[in-house]
């Protein structure tokens, strides 16, 4: 059996309300536009004009149900049909996302946008690490054997993890134990279940 280990951490921690600060998307438009002659939207302006976003343009909805019924009736070779098409729809829809997809590529190889990836990595990582030192489970301390004391309010008490569920009891016959509940201090009471050797009582030495 361990000494107490002073510990005062929340049995977890809530990741929602501890959101990083994530670097902000660089802004590629004018290297898009000296390179492909043309931003992403400026494209979709162009193939689905009226709309504000292009997937809200009609000839989506057209688009889906030629790609169904071709889908459906040429199930081999209904892709190269499509392609084929000469329908406006199709050849709109066709086109934004084979121009879409260039640009996607071309900007994810770019130095700026390696950067902020490296960067957003780094502060997701760094969040990770945060959170795992900001709570009893984050900091994998509650392994079975363990003894904790727990404040809630003014009430102190011990409990043994193996007695409450791991997890803070996420089932009928498991002990609940509330997120924001401080965890005082801890020892290890085992680190491992004892083992007991089963006799089978019809077999005689």
């Amino acid at each position: 059996m361990s000494e107490w280990i002073e510990c005062n951490l929340p049995w977890e921690a809530d990741i929602e309300v501890r959101l990083p600060t994530f670097p902000e998307y660089p802004n590629m438009d004018k290297k898009v536009k000296k390179h492909f002659g043309y931003t992403e939207k400026e494209m979709e302006k162009s193939l689905f004009p009226g709309c504000k976003y292009a997937n809200d343009h009609p000839f989506f909805k057209q688009d889906q149900k030629i790609r169904e019924k071709l889908e459906n009736k040429y199930p081999n070779d209904w892709r190269d049909r499509l392609a084929k098409s000469r329908n406006p729809a199709v050849k709109a829809v066709n086109e934004w996302i084979k121009c879409r997809k260039e640009i996607e590529e071309w900007v994810s190889i770019q130095p700026e946008v390696i950067e902020w990836h490296k960067e957003y990595e780094r502060v997701r990582v760094a969040n990770i690490e945060k959170q795992n030192t900001a709570s009893f489970c984050g900091a994998r301390l509650n392994k079975p054997g363990t003894l904790i004391e727990r404040k809630d309010g003014d009430e102190i008490a011990y409990e043994v993890i193996g007695h409450i569920n791991k997890n803070g009891g996420v089932c009928d016959d498991c002990m609940g134990i509330s997120k924001d509940t401080m965890i005082l201090r801890y020892k290890m009471l085992w680190d491992q279940l004892p083992t007991t050797k089963v006799v089978d009582p019809q077999i005689t030495e």
